[in-house]
């Protein structure tokens, strides 16, 4: 494009700049379920190599509950609420399970590497300590 092409192009944009913006504001709100169904789904593969259809069998079986607590995700993001997580082993890559906000920033807490370890000392320490 031209220097000449270009400023055409900005003087454009610039008179029209409430209405194009706009447009695209609505846009982007039509299309926005599309959008972040297609970033879960891409995620659920590439991360957790699983489909769609595995996270929900998964979520079938424990019944829409966390595989820990045993309570359903009440946590929102907006209006909707936010979808049990995906619990997989660092190392190997492993899916365990599903599990609300709460019980997997719990877990994520300890290190990886020494969690059961961990979570045994903290369960004495609990004990010990009532």
């Amino acid at each position: 494009m031209s220097d000449a092409e270009n400023k055409i192009a900005r003087d454009k944009y610039s008179k029209n700049r409430p209405q194009i913006l706009k447009q695209k504001a609505s846009y982007y709100q039509r299309t926005k379920p599309i959008r972040l169904a297609n970033s879960r789904k891409r995620k659920l593969e590439l991360v957790y190599r699983m489909s769609e259809e595995d996270y929900n069998t998964m979520f079938s079986n424990q019944h829409g509950a966390c595989a820990i607590c045993g309570k359903p995700e009440t946590g929102k993001r907006g209006q909707t609420i936010i979808r049990l997580c995906v619990d997989h082993n660092h190392v190997t890559g492993k899916v365990r399970g599903l599990l609300c906000r709460t019980c997997n920033t719990g877990l994520g807490a300890f290190n990886s590497d020494i969690m059961p370890e961990m979570i045994l000392k903290a369960y004495q320490y609990l004990m010990e300590n009532k």
